[in-house]
């Protein structure tokens, strides 16, 4: 019993660490390094977030992705093929300088979308002015023409598997440009000071970072200013990021705590003669600031009625 125990766990072991390394899962910050080598991904899976396709033509949002990030060590050509896996889905691609889409610089610069295509086979998708002399394959809506990438320029491809099956591709690159896989250092996240919570009629506060002069964003103004009024109860979410190398900037976050108004009860004082002696009232929530006939500090002398 003991020897068929050890033998099925290391069966399911094999069968575990098998499969992880055909189901792909990236996040377009965290994409693979890439140096322009054919590169076969066996098959992929939506990312463990739903990445921001912002800024490109790929409409609908993302779908199974998977994330490659390279830096043009020459200015040249590029062209790119890529073949779905037995053609076996559709792939549409975008391909960004210098961040991910969403940040700060990122700029398109190819992009090829044309609507989910739901009979196989699939077709190839790419970049080649002339498909056929460059990759031996037909070309079509699926291409776009040859682009120029610049030195020192840092890009990122993004291959959408609009079919959702899980189905991976392989990738060949081609043109005078030479690619190599970057410096993947960003830089550390700042830190935001925490405040709060705050009362809905609490001034406005000038929120502070380490290290300063980034740029803040989400429930803050452009100047790091957050208003309790502006916002209103409720958790909010502010965004800060400092310059950084690589294709997402550092940058870090925190929730906001705007508290909702209490209605306090006052319980009923005590019977007291004219003449009697001075008692405070209480009331819930306590700490509030009392008035009228009482002190601020919640006294009241009946003889003073």
């Amino acid at each position: 019993m003991e020897k068929g125990l050890r033998v099925s766990t290391l069966l399911l072991l094999i069968l575990l660490v098998y499969s992880n390394g055909l189901f792909a899962q990236l996040d377009c910050c965290d994409a693979e390094l890439y140096d322009g080598s054919t590169l076969n991904v066996a098959s992929i899976s939506g990312s463990n977030t739903n990445d921001s396709y912002a800024g490109t033509c790929l409409f609908g949002g993302e779908n199974d992705a998977y994330f490659l990030y390279f830096e043009a060590a020459t200015s040249g050509t590029f062209e790119m093929l890529i073949t779905p896996n037995n053609l076996g889905a559709d792939f549409d691609f975008a391909i960004l300088a210098n961040a991910c889409p969403g940040n700060p610089g990122a700029q398109q610069v190819a992009c090829n979308w044309t609507g989910p295509v739901t009979n196989p086979p699939f077709s190839h998708t790419g970049i080649a002015s002339n498909p056929q002399n460059s990759w031996g394959v037909q070309g079509g809506q699926e291409w776009e023409n040859t682009i120029n990438l610049t030195a020192g320029t840092q890009y990122v491809i993004i291959l959408d598997n609009i079919t959702e099956n899980g189905v991976g591709f392989t990738i060949e690159t081609g043109g005078t440009a030479t690619l190599v896989a970057p410096d993947n250092n960003s830089g550390n996240d700042p830190v935001i000071n925490p405040v709060g919570p705050f009362c809905p009629d609490d001034p406005s506060v000038t929120l502070t970072a380490n290290p300063p002069g980034g740029t803040w964003g989400g429930a803050a103004s452009a100047s790091g200013v957050f208003s309790p009024v502006l916002r209103g109860p409720g958790v909010h979410t502010v965004t800060y990021s400092v310059p950084g190398a690589g294709i997402c900037p550092p940058e870090a976050e925190i929730q906001i705590t705007v508290l909702t108004n209490p209605n306090p009860i006052i319980n009923p004082p005590p019977t007291a003669c004219a003449n009697g002696s001075p008692f405070f009232m209480t009331a819930s929530p306590a700490g509030g600031t009392w008035g009228g006939a009482a002190a601020p500090n919640g006294q009241v002398s009946p003889s003073a009625l």
